[in-house]
């Protein structure tokens, strides 16, 4: 699990770099065909991610209202590692 949250989160990274650099590029000129197909495939890896953060964040909720507090445990050491992961 936490090979794959890492690559999620390298992904991210360099897709939040990517958007930052179509950003730039868009206030010079218009941006191509295929680099506003890859800023799109870049949002959609970002959105991807945050809702798995929120998807986590809810799991982690239902389950402390529930008491079961070995499973909040669980849910918020995986979203540390998602986390973590964004800054390496």
């Amino acid at each position: 699990m936490y090979r794959m949250v890492y690559a999620m989160a390298v992904k991210i990274s360099l897709a939040l770099q990517r958007i930052g650099e179509l950003h730039l590029l868009s206030k010079k000129r218009s941006l191509t065909f295929n680099e506003i197909v890859e800023l799109n495939h870049c949002l959609s890896a970002n959105s991807d991610y945050w809702l798995r953060m929120a998807y986590l964040e809810n799991w982690s909720l239902l389950h402390y209202m529930i008491d079961d507090f070995d499973a909040v445990q669980t849910v918020c050491q995986e979203i540390e590692r998602m986390k973590e992961s964004l800054h390496y």
